[in-house]
């Protein structure tokens, strides 16, 4: 039998160092769209990991082209069969510079900073667990870790990674915070799509009733999408994204829209399809073209293999410590 009586005392013996920690990887900014930031906080990701952890037993880092590349890691335990997978991505939605008006900082139990809780402070939790469990010698499955940089852009490069990953272990935990410190079992489906109004340019002084604004065209399309969300569903839409006109005194040629879609069923996957394969412009001069999808799962075939638990232990806007 193996005791966790020590395992409070040692934390609050290392605190200090995980705050640390944790303090140091949320000011290394890594945005999504960057990839020589992103490489640079993978970098230190991995020297971090052998420096906690030990040299691990495997090491692959697969190129993401233009994204954030995926490494992947295998920290195997004495004597252990069974392997459990975990995932977590170092890209944050936070924009280069973000930390210059909102430094990584602590107030009593609170840990403020861009990416704390989505999803640095889980990456923390994890080594430092790994770590107690080594010191505290408590048993552990072996663990393969999968660091990726595009998560919050839909995982394009990680994507296969990922699926080839997940199915080589029993179990996959995702230590992505949650709110109130809740256990996620289960997660939303996720979908990114663009819609492309593409209009008739004309002079809107001279002659307003010539040419088809593409701006007014996506403002309806806007509307017929915030309309379709059903949140006693699980269904929400957001138009995250506009981009549109030229000139103030110019109807609009083209303009676009991205959006951000959340499904909780199959159902209403279909649904949300059939809302965009419906979309059709105001103004026959005017056209109206959508791109991008709906996927069961940003983690690909997660959800399809193995059992999937979500873990997280950070609470609100701001980590709670």
């Amino acid at each position: 039998m193996h005791s966790l009586t020590g395992l409070p005392a040692w934390i609050d013996e290392h605190r200090q160092e995980i705050l640390s920690d944790l303090t140091h990887y949320v000011s290394l900014e890594s945005p999504s769209d960057d990839k020589p930031l992103l490489g640079a906080a993978l970098t230190w990701l991995e020297g971090w990991l052998t420096e906690r952890l030990g040299k691990p037993a495997a090491r692959r880092r697969v190129d993401g082209g233009e994204r954030g590349d995926t490494l992947v890691v295998d920290y195997p335990a004495p004597g252990g069969d069974d392997w459990v997978t975990a995932l977590c991505h170092y890209d944050t939605v936070w924009s280069a510079g973000t930390l210059a008006g909102w430094p990584a900082s602590i107030q009593g139990d609170n840990f403020s900073g861009p990416g704390a809780f989505d999803m640095k402070g889980g990456l923390v939790q994890l080594v430092w667990a790994l770590k107690a469990c080594e010191v505290l010698r408590l048993p552990r499955p072996s663990l393969r870790l999968v660091l990726n940089g595009d998560e919050e852009i839909g995982s394009p490069a990680s994507r296969a990674v990922i699926e080839e990953e997940v199915v080589r272990g029993s179990s996959v935990l995702v230590f992505e915070a949650s709110s109130n410190g809740a256990v996620k079992t289960a997660r939303k489906g996720v979908g990114i799509f663009r819609v492309d109004a593409i209009g008739e340019e004309a002079h809107a002084g001279l002659d307003p009733e010539a040419g088809a604004s593409a701006i007014d065209e996506i403002s309806r399309v806007v509307l017929d999408l915030h309309g379709a969300a059903d949140l006693d569903r699980g269904t929400s839409l957001n138009v995250g994204i506009l981009k549109a006109g030229t000139r103030t005194n110019v109807k609009a040629g083209r303009a676009t829209a991205d959006v951000d879609v959340r499904v909780a069923s199959d159902d209403e996957m279909r649904r949300v399809d059939a809302v965009f394969a419906g979309l059709a412009p105001h103004n026959p001069r005017a056209e109206i073209t959508v791109s991008g999808g709906v996927e069961p799962s940003r983690y690909g075939a997660l959800l399809r293999h193995g059992r999937a638990f979500f873990a997280g232990q950070l609470r609100g806007s701001r980590t709670r410590l």
